[in-house]
């Protein structure tokens, strides 16, 4: 491409020449990258679920993969959780770089009862798991939770919901347009309760920790709030 440098050098630049010779208009402030001389693409805006560092949006893919192949993944390489509850959840999603999966996310239903409260919160769902290997760049998890953001808001759902521990950051979190609203309780050491199915759930050290709780609306429904408001 004649104008690459261009395209890598001067964002408006590489705006103002496809709106002129392409007739597309990708808004003010938009963004090419120039991957080589016959490649250039857009990159995600956070309205769509988070704004994803330009430099490796090209190398990065969303995947469909099952729950199983997810759950493995994070039995494999994540620090502190394991597989979810009998392998459960909604659906799972795999990101690949440059070809290979380096990481995945598992939404399901909420965990915590009050969330599914439909008349009072609208349709929720949480993300269980975001785990990626050390092949990942370090925007992956980023990305990860705006696919995610992406996909529920297609589905109709109205809230999106993830919890951390108070020793991350949440960078990834924010990222991709979350908002960090609460602190949870530590579940207390021998804690056992029977889920939906009878079947118990058994105590994790992870139970025990403080979490901060993360929320991403998707749409205002009309009765909708946080559950808790810092």
């Amino acid at each position: 491409m004649e104008y690459c440098d261009g395209f890598r050098n001067d964002p408006r630049f590489a705006g103002d020449y496809v709106h002129s010779h392409c007739h597309l208009n990708f808004g003010v402030g938009a963004a090419m990258i120039c991957v080589d001389s016959s490649k250039a693409e857009r990159p995600i805006h956070s309205g769509d679920g988070g704004s994803i560092p330009t430099s490796t949006l090209h190398k990065l893919a969303v995947r469909p993969t099952t729950l199983r192949k997810a759950n493995d993944f994070v039995q494999a390489y994540h620090r502190h959780n394991g597989r979810t509850a009998r392998d459960g959840g909604k659906f799972a999603i795999a990101c690949e770089y440059d070809g290979v999966v380096v990481g995945v996310a598992i939404v399901g239903n909420p965990l915590s009862a009050t969330y599914m409260d439909k008349d009072k919160y609208g349709a929720v769902a949480e993300v269980l798991r975001t785990c990626t290997n050390n092949d990942a760049p370090k925007n992956a998890v980023s990305f990860l939770y705006g696919a995610c953001t992406r996909i529920c808001r297609e589905m109709g759902f109205d809230l999106l919901v993830s919890y951390t521990l108070t020793d991350e950051s949440g960078a990834s979190l924010r990222g991709a347009g979350w908002k960090q609203v609460a602190d949870t309780k530590p579940v207390k050491i021998g804690w056992r309760k029977k889920d939906h199915l009878s079947i118990t759930r058994e105590y994790q050290e992870v139970m025990g920790l403080v979490k901060h709780r993360w929320e991403c609306r998707l749409r205002q429904h009309l009765r909708s709030q946080s559950i808790h408001k810092v």
